[in-house]
């Protein structure tokens, strides 16, 4: 958390130091702590979607739907709990 001091342009920054698992003892620390937990170079992963002409292997799923576990999907095309497409 970070909070700015009154009439002032300085901050006060307090972390845990349980969460991070290690002391803050000057600033060379806790360039470190900011470095490690703002690191602009992390990416995230983009989503991949496959659509029928994606080489995809497809399975049966019988009766029960293979994300949420709901049973008496055989003759359907989606789950009516968690809404997975079969097709």
């Amino acid at each position: 958390m970070a909070l700015k001091i009154d009439s002032s342009e300085k901050y006060a920054l307090f972390v845990n130091e349980t969460k991070y698992g290690s002391e803050i003892n000057n600033l060379k620390d806790l360039q470190k702590y900011i470095d490690n937990k703002y690191d602009k170079k992390k990416t995230v992963e983009q989503p991949k979607f496959y659509t029928k002409t994606d080489k995809a292997t497809y399975v049966n799923v019988g009766n029960i739907c293979p994300a949420c576990k709901y049973e008496g999907v055989s003759n359907l095309k989606e789950c009516p709990s968690c809404e997975l497409n079969f097709n």
